[in-house]
């Protein structure tokens, strides 16, 4: 969490740590050790699985994707036969959460 945190800071220019690692990869046509972020857990591949499942079958608004509902998640694990976590569950969240976040990022202004 502590390097997360080191790159995803602000460099002083609006842009994170990271974000100028990676103009620097670009420019030296390698990768940067500096630059790598710690991967995730093996115990958490489960999760990650469920949310690509539950973010491919996400709804629309019209305007741009919902978030993926609690019935959603309910209905994930009656089908596959897990019993969540609150900790789950909220991780699931939060990885919706980020995601919408990016995907509003990505959306061109004014559209």
């Amino acid at each position: 969490m502590e390097r997360e945190a080191e790159l995803t800071a602000d460099a002083g220019d609006g842009k994170t740590v990271l974000h100028h690692l990676r103009i620097a990869e670009r420019m030296a046509g390698r990768t940067l050790a500096e630059a790598q972020l710690p991967g995730v857990p093996e115990s958490c591949d489960f999760l990650l699985h469920a949310f690509g499942s539950l973010h491919a079958r996400r709804g629309s608004s019209g305007f741009g994707p919902l978030a993926i509902s609690f019935d959603a998640i309910d209905a994930f694990a009656r089908l596959h036969g897990i019993q969540w976590t609150a900790w789950e569950v909220g991780t699931l969240c939060a990885l919706d959460s980020a995601m919408l976040g990016k995907l509003a990022d990505l959306k061109p202004k004014g559209k």
